[in-house]
């Protein structure tokens, strides 16, 4: 049960970090490297959501 607040603050983490990369990239002009860093940021936030959760 403890590693359910987890879970949760962990994504609205994630979704909060991805909302303010894909600001930037629409403030910005759209390039490939923002979509290379959102793809990064979700892989690390995965991996450190498995890892909390063992």
């Amino acid at each position: 049960m403890s590693s359910r607040p987890l879970y949760h603050l962990s994504f609205s983490v994630l979704v909060i970090s991805n909302g303010i990369l894909l600001i930037q990239s629409n403030v910005c002009a759209f390039q490939t490297v923002d979509v290379y860093g959102c793809f990064c940021v979700l892989f690390v936030w995965w991996i450190a959501l498995n890892v909390a959760l063992r």
